[in-house]
């Protein structure tokens, strides 16, 4: 009979290891916020206690058979009605991922052979089991990571007549990278970062594309810590930059608004030392009085500034997308583009800066833009009929939700926002979720809200007098009431990404 539950539990098991392994891999492999997401939840807590109880049972008791058949079937309630995956995001079976599965079922496999007797006990530990052997592994992982980004390195050091390019920022990296490289992949022959890839190890994947042929790389840079620009700087070595604004953006981790800004610095920093140039927005206020102070190596940037090196003006925006004047050293000229929000004329603005130290032509500049697409869950429009989306899911921070905010406004008919508000905020959480409700009674006619902000940002919501507001714990259950909550005409902004473990 200990063969048989040996092989029921190990089947059960492989179901119950997708979710642990998809949790892992959408928090970046880490075991601390992995095992913070799984073992927080009550449900999980309540089945490992119920499997806790059922061996102590079987301690003083005996009636293994009934115990074990007890515990099975508490498992199958568990997995039919508790258990899902923490994330919406489906599990992405890399090799990391792929090897990360066969050691952490071996390991939950043999120890549950070698304990059968007490299968209850090991089934009910599943998940720290697997955790512990992710730990494990996770050593020669990183290992083999810190080989993949020395490589990346010695690539980068050997070729010092490169065109390197460093984006940071605290939102519109990747737009501006996608811009930038629209501009200037008919003049040059460009490898960028792929997708919003923007850490060391992405870096490193990217720089695999990196031939004799290559003039310019372009690598979004992404920080969650101090110190971590200066660490992508170390690799990429960029002789350019560009820093397309400070929001108030992963604060769990930065506790600081000055730890972000000078964060973001360290791309200027090395750039300067460099004797390259770094492009600024200045239209973000926190950008522009760090650039009062800075050396001459800086071009500045803005779409309004007329003080600038590079600025927009006569700007027409509305829901078909923008049109307006550039200003550059080589003259002024006319641009329309797709993109919606005033943010992305900035983005435009900050990459033609730097395209034109390159040499590209403002007749060049322009062509690029008019046949940019919109970048995939930002501010992408999504929807002819009945119903406009407004996908801004990608993730969120104070002025990229104003931003979005005002582009729902330019839009006719019933305007919905559905949102789980600003996550990583630390200990500002409660004053920028409020601030967002605030804002979105201004904007909006509808708020559905997702998860454990909700409170904090329909505090703001009715100070404004927005009463129409619907709450759900997590965004499966806010779709299961969208039919009816929809009608035709409507605009539905869905802002920030909505991962369950934020639920």
């Amino acid at each position: 009979m200990d063969y048989i539950f040996f092989i029921i539990f190990s089947l059960i098991s492989l179901r119950l290891a997708y979710n642990a392994v998809n949790t892992l891999q959408i928090n970046g492999y880490s075991i601390g916020k992995t095992f913070r997401d799984i073992f927080c939840a009550k449900h999980y807590a309540v089945y490992t206690a119920a499997g806790l109880l059922l061996t102590l049972m079987q301690v003083f008791l005996g009636c293994y058979i009934i115990i074990c058949s007890a515990y099975f079937l508490l498992t199958v309630l568990y997995i039919i009605f508790f258990q899902k995956r923490f994330t919406k995001a489906p599990l992405v079976f890399t090799n990391r991922v792929k090897r990360l599965i066969v050691f952490c079922i071996l390991s939950y496999f043999g120890i549950l052979f070698l304990s059968r007797h007490y299968i209850v006990l090991v089934a009910s530990l599943f998940y720290l089991i697997l955790l512990v052997a992710a730990g494990i592994i996770s050593v020669f992982e990183n290992a083999n990571n810190r080989r993949y980004i020395a490589k990346a390195r010695k690539v980068f050091e050997s070729r010092p007549d490169l065109i390197s390019i460093g984006i940071t920022g605290s939102y519109g990296k990747t737009g501006v990278k996608n811009i930038l490289y629209e501009m200037l992949k008919k003049s040059f022959n460009v490898v960028k970062t792929a997708a919003s890839y923007n850490t060391p190890l992405g870096i490193a994947i990217a720089s695999k594309d990196i031939d004799t042929d290559t003039q310019v790389f372009i690598a979004e840079m992404g920080a969650r810590h101090i110190g971590d620009i200066e660490e992508l700087c170390d690799i990429v070595k960029p002789k350019y930059g560009i820093i397309t604004g400070i929001a108030e953006q992963h604060l769990e981790t930065f506790k600081s608004i000055d730890n972000i800004i000078n964060t973001k610095l360290e791309l200027y920093c090395y750039v300067a030392k460099a004797n390259g140039v770094c492009v600024f927005n200045t239209d973000n206020d926190m950008l522009a009085k760090k650039a009062k102070h800075l050396k001459y190596r800086s071009i500045i940037t803005s779409k309004s500034n007329e003080g600038a090196d590079i600025y927009a003006y006569d700007i027409i925006a509305d829901a078909a997308g923008s049109s307006f004047k550039l200003k550059i050293k080589e003259g002024i000229f006319e641009i329309s583009t797709i993109l919606l929000g005033r943010s992305n004329i900035s983005n435009i603005a900050a990459a033609a800066a730097l395209a034109s130290r390159l040499g590209i032509s403002g007749d060049n500049i322009a062509e690029a833009v008019r046949l940019l697409g919109p970048v995939e869950h930002r501010l992408q429009l999504i929807g002819s009929g009945d119903i406009i989306i407004i996908d801004d899911t990608y993730n969120s921070n104070p002025l990229g939700a104003a931003v979005a905010l005002d582009v729902l406004k330019m839009f006719p008919g019933r305007k919905v926002v559905v949102t789980c508000g600003f996550a990583e905020a630390g200990n500002e959480a409660v004053r920028l979720n409020r601030e967002l409700g605030l804002a979105i009674a201004d904007a909006a006619d509808i708020a559905i809200l997702i998860g454990r902000n909700s409170s904090w940002i329909k505090d703001g919501l009715e100070d404004k007098g927005l009463t129409n507001i619907k709450q759900y714990p997590t965004l499966k259950e806010a779709k299961k009431h969208f039919s009816e909550l929809f009608i035709s005409g409507d605009v539905i902004l869905m802002e920030n990404d909505m991962p369950d473990n934020l639920e």
